[in-house]
């Protein structure tokens, strides 16, 4: 008995997808079917395995930062933070924050959560605008309204530098207590 070989009229292509689960390999198969219209039907299957080496790619994972404000002397106003994550923003002044937040001034303490955050470095400027009018007021000897730093860093006059006012926010909440000066 002989086959005779007969012009295709068909191909069906199926594809499926195999991955472990480490997500380290990945597999694909592919099945082809051709048909024939000789009189005896023909049906070749080929079964080709590629394997491919595919990268693990870490989730994008964020973090949130709980500030715990202390000594604060009014209900009055609202506490006003700006969040760095780049040292030349965070030091030098009128630099727009990387995020800011404003929330009602409450006596003596206030806590507030950032949510979402992504995973990195930071530092943050935050005061107490009690007269509400959006700004830090000034007086002959520097700020007139409270104000303080991340880490509760301090310098005489101006900025602190941004290593003594920075921290990590990693998976975690990350908590930092702050005390008005």
């Amino acid at each position: 008995n002989s086959v005779e070989a007969a012009p295709t009229v068909s191909a069906d292509i199926g594809i499926e997808y195999v991955s472990t689960e480490s997500a380290t390999i990945e597999e694909l198969v592919l099945e082809a079917s051709v048909v024939s219209t000789a009189s005896n039907t023909v049906v070749v299957t080929e079964t080709v395995t590629i394997v491919e080496e595919v990268p693990v790619v870490a989730p994008i994972l964020n973090g949130s930062l709980t500030i715990q404000l202390s000594n604060i002397k009014s209900d009055k106003g609202m506490i006003k933070v700006g969040l760095y994550n780049e040292e030349d923003a965070f030091m030098t002044k009128g630099v727009k924050p990387f995020l800011g937040r404003t929330f009602p001034a409450s006596s003596p303490t206030a806590v507030m959560t950032i949510k979402d955050l992504p995973l990195g470095t930071y530092a943050f400027k935050i005061f107490h605008d009690k007269n509400g009018n959006g700004k830090m007021d000034m007086g002959m000897f520097g700020p007139s309204e409270p104000y303080a730093f991340s880490n509760n860093a301090v310098k005489k006059r101006g900025i602190p530098p941004f290593s003594e006012a920075s921290f990590e926010v990693t998976p975690e909440n990350t908590i930092i207590d702050i005390r008005f000066k």
